[in-house]
């Protein structure tokens, strides 16, 4: 199994401005979770099974806390008002993500955001997901996916930098973690079809298990 270098973020953040979730201009998409409540006009919260959506304090700082707590749960966001498709050429897909208690080895959670034509069931999207032992790149199309899957050895606690770029013609993806390239996916993008930003996490069998989302982001680059 690989090791992969982690930031030990406590995450280096500027808390003098309380962002909820906001767009900074018509081409970028931008959200730091320091409020008190979720932004009702920027996101949705959304469950499936037992879970919950909170904002949560979490060692002096506030972070987006998603909390499935019942086997094949899921809890989630997902932006109501910014929309991303082929026609904004080439963007980057970036978050600030950790996963807590429950990191065995083949573990049943994992951590994923992305874009995606629909939170729960969406049949288009970019994905990138951490797991306790993995790291899992996935485009889908028109319900296809391509999935390349990398071996790491997560750390509770610890927030790991996750960031998709995609090319102008939307042709490739570039999945990174820690500004490390990891891989490059050249099948099965979306593309005609609009997308919103999303975090979830998502809970498989009967353990415990918490994602925390620190911030996330979609720029024209």
């Amino acid at each position: 199994m690989g090791y992969i270098k982690s930031v030990n973020l406590t995450p280096v953040l500027d808390d003098t401005t309380e962002l909820k979730g906001v767009n900074k201009d018509t081409d970028n998409f931008y959200a730091k979770f320091r409020m008190n409540a979720l932004d009702a006009t920027i996101w949705t919260a959304a469950t499936t099974g037992t879970a919950t959506v909170s904002l949560t304090n979490v060692s002096e700082k506030r972070f987006l806390t998603l909390a499935p707590t019942a086997s094949t749960s899921t809890a989630g966001v997902d932006t109501l008002n910014k929309r991303f498709s082929k026609d904004d050429g080439a963007i980057e897909i970036k978050a600030l993500v950790s996963l807590t208690t429950n990191l065995a080895a083949g573990g049943d959670n994992n951590m994923n955001f992305g874009i995606i034509n629909g939170w729960a069931t969406g049949t288009n999207a970019i994905r990138l997901e951490i797991w306790a032992d993995r790291l899992r790149f996935t485009t889908i199309k028109a319900s296809t996916s391509t999935t390349v899957e990398k071996a790491i050895a997560a750390t509770t606690g610890i927030f790991y930098n996750l960031r998709a770029v995609i090319n102008s013609a939307w042709t490739e993806v570039k999945f990174y973690i820690n500004d490390v390239l990891e891989t490059t996916i050249t099948t099965n993008i979306p593309d005609n079809v609009i997308l919103n930003a999303y975090a979830m996490c998502y809970r498989h069998a009967a353990t415990t298990g918490t994602g925390y989302c620190d911030s996330i982001s979609v720029n024209k680059v």
